[in-house]
């Protein structure tokens, strides 16, 4: 075989390899770069859901923080009232203390005042009695 006289036609086998294979690596990038896009695309909506998810649940947080402090915040105002109402409405042990102290105090006082009423009574009797004995015996 006569390599000068068919290397026309390897030439253009060659030619036509190479055009097969062009074609076919055109069509392999235009699916890699079809996939590669479609592979962009997923990352971005998994980014947005992502930030989604997350602006959700730290709203979701900020809510439930904000609802709690509102609680607490209740909580705290009607644990003030309840503590003035019992301080208004009940007796301290202090309080109470001093009250039963001056109770004793004003009855301690007031048996003085009737024992010596009691002791002034005597006296005013006994003098009536001896008088009344003294004019008995005149006469």
């Amino acid at each position: 075989m006569d390599w000068i006289a068919s290397s026309p036609y390897v030439c253009l086998a060659l030619t036509a390899v190479m055009g097969v294979g062009a074609y076919f690596f055109t069509r392999l990038q235009k699916e890699v770069d079809r996939q590669q896009t479609k592979a962009e695309t997923l990352d971005k909506n998994f980014e947005n859901a992502m930030l989604a998810l997350r602006t959700d649940f730290s709203n979701q947080i900020n809510t439930v923080r904000n609802d709690s402090t509102n609680q607490l915040s209740a909580l705290r105002d009607n644990l003030a009232s309840h503590r003035l109402h019992v301080a208004e409405t009940y007796v301290t042990n202090d309080g109470l203390t001093k009250a039963v102290s001056n109770l004793n105090t004003t009855i301690e006082r007031l048996i003085e005042v009737v024992n010596s009423s009691a002791q002034e009574t005597r006296t005013v009797v006994s003098e009536m009695h001896r008088r009344i004995d003294s004019k008995a015996d005149k006469s």
